[in-house]
């Protein structure tokens, strides 16, 4: 199965702001590009399902090109980057290390982030 890329449309401030997709996703700008902020995976199988596995699809069709998935429950980081037309997966656990293509010069430990949910 091939997968296209759809292009991203570069939107100004104005836009941004006025931006609704009818959902409850919060997102940034960018360089004038849209970029979701990280997914945290909600309890319930059905739940599980959608964050891991039917969103994928979303925000490929919306041209994000990176952007996490935060399990509480298995204490790991997901960083899911569109390269190429492809999905590339990173799980990240512990005291790894989580860098971020669109933001330069930022990391950030994994077990921060859930030290702070604690």
């Amino acid at each position: 199965m091939t997968q296209t890329q759809h292009p991203t449309k570069l939107l100004t401030f104005e836009e941004f702001l006025a931006y609704d997709d009818r959902t409850d996703t919060r997102y940034e700008l960018v360089d004038g590009e849209l970029v979701e902020m990280p997914e945290v995976v909600s309890p319930g199988t059905e739940n599980r399902s959608r964050d891991y596995r039917y969103k994928r699809t979303e925000y490929a069709a919306r041209g994000i090109t990176e952007y996490w998935i935060i399990d509480p429950e298995l204490k790991q980081i997901t960083v899911c980057k569109w390269v190429e037309g492809q999905d590339e997966d990173t799980v990240l656990k512990g005291t790894a290390t989580i860098v971020s293509d669109i933001v330069p010069d930022w990391e950030l430990i994994v077990e921060q982030v859930f030290a702070v949910a604690n």
